[in-house]
């Protein structure tokens, strides 16, 4: 199939699925009353599950963290879980926009691939509530899989598949199938361990950009191979 073919299919998927989350959540930037109240509890949410876990946060705390009352919380989420699913969603809502903008942009494959590295490991900044489930949370990811959703293990191997496609985009004929599989598999042993970015004690004074930057730098050298010496 033509790159500019797949380029396009991806774009699309892209769009349908942003698409579909702001059917799901709403616009990424409420306007009405009613969306900004939503939001708000749904910040709320987060904060909570993050600071005292899922199964000691009520929707009673819930409530009082987003400065309304508890059957307000209702009127919007059917449940605890609900909010979950929907506190996740809004993380990955921003997250797949700016990765949207790394697929389809104007970059060579070899940034695609940079870029893209960086961002999943920083998604341990820039998506907590999934950070803490890739952290080994099963009560998250359990309310999660008893939803229906599918197994994290199945995501990884989706990631994996597409981390081979971009490596082999990004090196033309530099790795056969077995290497490609080996590969994408470290990595993506890098990414669910990636938690150690959000640790200021590991990153030594650098910011997570900083580390998670130099990090897919280091890991592009391996790839594509090292940039020109030194003088």
């Amino acid at each position: 199939m033509p790159q500019r073919t797949l380029d396009s299919m991806l774009d699309i998927f892209l769009k349908q699925f942003l698409k579909l989350m702001d059917t799901f959540l709403g616009s990424e930037e409420p306007k009405t009353p009613r969306e900004r109240r939503r939001r708000r509890i749904l910040l709320a949410a987060t904060a909570l599950f993050l600071k005292q876990g899922y199964a000691r946060t009520s929707i009673e705390d819930i409530a009082r963290e987003a400065g309304v009352a508890k059957g307000t919380v209702y009127q919007y989420f059917h449940n605890k879980a609900d909010l979950l699913v929907h506190a996740g969603a809004l993380e990955k809502q921003r997250y797949m926009a700016h990765m949207r903008e790394i697929f389809t942009g104007d970059y060579t494959h070899e940034e695609k691939l940079r870029r893209s590295l960086r961002g999943y490991f920083m998604a341990v900044h820039d998506l907590p509530l999934s950070g803490r489930m890739m952290a080994g949370d099963r009560e998250m990811a359990g309310v999660l899989q008893d939803m229906g959703f599918p197994d994290p293990q199945a995501a990884m191997e989706m990631q994996a598949a597409g981390l081979r496609f971009q490596m082999r985009r990004a090196a033309p004929g530099r790795f056969d199938k077995e290497e490609l599989k080996v590969r994408s598999r470290v990595l993506i042993g890098l990414i669910q361990a990636s938690t150690f970015v959000g640790d200021e004690r590991i990153r030594g004074g650098l910011t997570v950009e900083q580390f998670a930057g130099t990090l897919a730098d280091m890991l592009m050298d391996g790839i594509v191979g090292g940039g020109e010496p030194c003088s």
